[in-house]
């Protein structure tokens, strides 16, 4: 069963797949081009704006994905495809620098992602279906970007920090720089009744912007701030990892 997802500024049609059919900027856009191709098929029973419920969504798996590589510094023409310059892709000897330009390309229906060859060829694909965090999709097609798993020790006694914690924990200070915004924005908008204020807003959204893509580069990977909220988030416990 398709349905509408309302992300407030903008809506879109998805199949049981989870699979986008279309966009439209309005709830009631999308029920109107529904409506019409269900007319065109001569069953506007079955396929009319009255049959698609309406669900509040966060953004699209796909479009986190094109927000998360802009992040770590991929840069596109078109929205789809998606290069950039990745030290220790290439195979030896390809390149003097041992850098490779790695190209990830993301499909209309925002279902399929692919990395691919100069000329467009796939090497390989995967349905973004089966991830909820971009990270851990961009690293599947560019193992070059992926960290090593990293070492904690708590209490003396090391604790290994997967992958996916660590995505989930650059995922964590990059949510907590766009609230950073959030409030300051917030703050303008009602012009000072809630949010909190900033004395330059430009140039602090710029700053935590910056901020957050360090954070999902890995950049802040070995301060101590990041390991403990890493082994929070993959024990579950918040524990005090410089007592005795």
């Amino acid at each position: 069963m398709a349905r509408i997802i309302n992300h407030g500024d903008w809506a879109e049609v998805v199949n049981d797949d989870g699979a986008r059919l279309f966009c439209s900027g309005t709830v009631e856009g999308a029920q109107a081009i529904w409506a019409a191709d269900g007319a065109a098929l001569g069953r506007p029973d079955l396929v009319s704006a009255e049959s698609l419920p309406v669900e509040d969504g966060t953004p699209h798996i796909s479009d986190r994905v094109r927000e998360t590589l802009l992040q770590l510094g991929f840069t596109s023409n078109d929205g789809s495809t998606y290069s950039r310059k990745v030290e220790g892709a290439a195979e030896a000897g390809t390149l003097s620098d041992g850098r490779r330009v790695v190209r990830l390309n993301l499909d209309a229906t925002g279902r399929w992602f692919s990395a691919v060859d100069g000329w467009g060829k796939v090497e390989s694909d995967l349905d973004l279906r089966d991830y909820s965090e971009p990270l851990l999709a961009v690293w599947a097609l560019c193992p070059a970007l992926k960290p090593a798993a990293r070492r904690a020790l708590v209490h003396g006694k090391p604790v290994t920090l997967t992958a996916e914690t660590i995505a989930a924990t650059r995922r964590w200070y990059a949510d907590n720089c766009a609230a950073c915004i959030a409030e300051a924005r917030l703050y303008v908008e009602t012009e000072g009744r809630e949010g909190v204020r900033v004395n330059d807003l430009q140039s602090y959204v710029a700053w935590r912007e910056q901020s957050a893509a360090d954070d999902l580069a890995g950049k802040g990977d070995s301060s101590f701030a990041f390991l403990q909220r890493a082994v929070e988030i993959q024990t579950g416990q918040c524990v005090p990892m410089l007592a005795h």
